[in-house]
């Protein structure tokens, strides 16, 4: 009976097709961390995180965030050529921030300028943020097609090469296997994505792409900004912590952020997928949507409640038990975030709410406060002298900001009635 309802809900098989696919691709390099917490340090996974968070910067500006315009374009035409257009964008500007980061390396903190002093690390930082922006177009347009099954086997395939690049380089001592791994898990899917353009090639237009990036310019007026905020604000903690305090206790903070935002990133993004494909091509009432809003909430806070409260009251003995003694200030981490990382998994949904409300602003305003709550949490920590005391004001802050965000998003959407 069971199988038969989740067969005839659409919405929960897909999300269960997503799920499925970023579970088992997180799930790789998730059951290889015992062995790589083993064969790298702290300092060399404060590296990693310091790499994807500039990324995660420059994926999201290259793409000038027009890549949210896909799934909801008006035509099949119009999304193809959207995502044509962002991927020109994405390889154009990319060269530009090359000469943007050689340019402002020298005026970055030690950690920082000593990634990008490597001509090489920096070329592949380049490649790999062009490559990252073109990855999330292409899973955006997938997504809109509903080939949920090709979106999840590219997160498998991304999830198995990253850990077994990483194993293998790090069982020849290479210090920067995992900065190489994870160039290598996102080069993947760009080959499956030229042999699918070429077989729609014959309906692609280079004059097409460019008059769907001028239609949909007002996009990156507003959620450019927005999102850079809103991914700087993401990034930020790893980038002061290794700035104020030291790359390793940025390494203990990103595997315990990578642990915890497991969940957030494999069931709740994939139900935020969903949410926004069904709820921005449906065309449902003010009432509808909101019901749909709840629904979604309830099921995330059910489904994340007993794995955070095991986190939270015993999460310091299990990182120790599964990554080694070494790890056990990263458990300590995750104790105190566990509260702000479930009041995210929770609220996966609200960020594609707010796009199909075309409320940027809002988008906007939350990004900012965010952005502000985090510097202060770190930099009050630096003059405490106190990782931990910084971590404990920016989760206070976190669930608040996030309980505020959700509460302002309905009462937009009831000022619609």
């Amino acid at each position: 009976m069971l199988v038969k309802k989740i067969k005839n809900n659409l919405f929960v098989r897909d999300s269960i097709v997503l799920g499925m696919g970023a579970a088992l691709g997180q799930g790789a390099f998730a059951l290889c961390s015992p062995w790589l917490t083993r064969l790298y340090s702290p300092e060399a996974f404060g590296q990693l995180a310091i790499f994807l968070s500039i990324v995660g910067v420059v994926s999201t500006l290259v793409t000038l965030r027009l890549d949210v315009r896909i799934i909801p374009a008006a035509s099949q035409d119009e999304a193809l050529h959207l995502l044509i257009g962002v991927i020109l964008l994405s390889f154009c500007f990319s060269p530009l921030l090359f000469f943007f980061l050689c340019f402002v390396a020298q005026f970055l903190p030690e950690p920082i300028e000593n990634l990008l002093a490597s001509g090489v690390l920096m070329i592949g930082l380049v490649l790999v943020s062009a490559c990252t922006a073109v990855c999330n177009s292409f899973l955006q347009w997938l997504n809109r097609q509903q080939q949920f099954f090709w979106v999840s086997l590219i997160r498998v395939g991304q999830g198995i090469s990253l850990a077994l690049a990483a194993l293998l380089m790090g069982s020849f001592g290479y210090a920067y296997g995992l900065v190489v791994a994870q160039a290598i898990s996102v080069f993947i899917p760009i080959f499956f994505l030229m042999f699918y353009l070429y077989s729609l090639h014959e309906n692609i237009f280079l004059s097409a792409a460019i008059k769907q990036l001028f239609k949909n310019r007002n996009t990156a007026y507003y959620l450019l900004p927005a999102a850079l905020l809103d991914i700087v604000s993401l990034q930020v903690p790893v980038l002061l912590i290794s700035s104020l305090f030291s790359s390793g206790e940025a390494g203990q903070f990103s595997l315990a952020w990578r642990i915890l935002a497991a969940p957030l990133f494999v069931v709740g993004g994939a139900v935020g997928q969903v949410f926004f494909q069904r709820a921005s091509q449906n065309g449902e009432t003010v009432a509808g949507l909101r019901l749909r809003l709840f629904k979604t909430w309830r099921s995330l806070m059910l489904l994340g409640l007993l794995p955070f409260c095991v986190l939270f009251f015993v999460g310091k003995e299990i990182f120790s038990f599964v990554f080694g003694e070494k790890w056990a200030v990263a458990g300590e981490m995750a104790v105190i975030l566990s509260p702000a990382l479930f009041a995210m998994f929770v609220s996966s949904p609200t960020s594609s709410f707010y796009i199909i409300m075309n409320f940027q602003k809002g988008s906007l305003f939350f990004s900012f406060l965010s952005f502000l709550l985090r510097v202060f949490s770190l930099t009050l920590g630096y003059v405490l002298n106190s990782l931990m005391i910084a971590l404990v004001v920016f989760s206070v802050f976190e669930v608040l900001q996030i309980i505020f965000y959700n509460v302002v998003g309905l009462q937009k959407l009831d000022g619609r009635k």
